[in-house]
């Protein structure tokens, strides 16, 4: 099942058995490749669901259907797959697309990069004012 891409034959040619004639795509579902950092992998899942936008400025909800357990030995990042509907062949193989995958909530504020500053030691952190009105520095 798929769509000849290409066909590099003429008609009466003789081929050897092994040799490549042409080229099958098969775009349906769509395999979407991405490298996940090192950091990252323990977050990633089989099952999980992932937006992908693509170039074309499609939108579509995809499932992660595989996770490498190798890394890249140049890049250390891990292969991981994502599953994408598309039943009407729509979306070509080999556009690019930026991924996004839920891996949780994490409370956290917002500071401005201005307002951080690093304390004698070396560490970085925010001052603030104190009820005494003293400036303190917050790791």
């Amino acid at each position: 099942a798929g769509r000849i891409e290409t066909l590099s034959l003429d008609a009466g040619e003789y081929v050897q058995a092994g040799a490549q004639v042409g080229r099958i795509v098969d775009n349906r579902p769509l395999t979407v490749a991405i490298q996940v950092p090192q950091q990252a992998l323990r977050r990633i899942d089989n099952g999980q669901t992932a937006t992908v936008n693509f170039i074309t400025g499609e939108e579509r909800q995809g499932t992660v259907s595989f996770v490498g357990t190798s890394a890249n030995a140049e890049t250390r990042t891990f292969l991981a797959e994502i599953d994408v509907p598309n039943a009407d062949g729509a979306i070509p193989a080999g556009i690019s697309a930026e991924i996004r995958i839920p891996t949780g909530q994490a409370q956290a504020h917002f500071v401005q990069p201005s307002t951080v500053s690093l304390s004698p030691e070396g560490r970085l952190g925010v001052k603030t004012v104190a009820e005494d009105d003293r400036v303190v520095f917050t790791p």
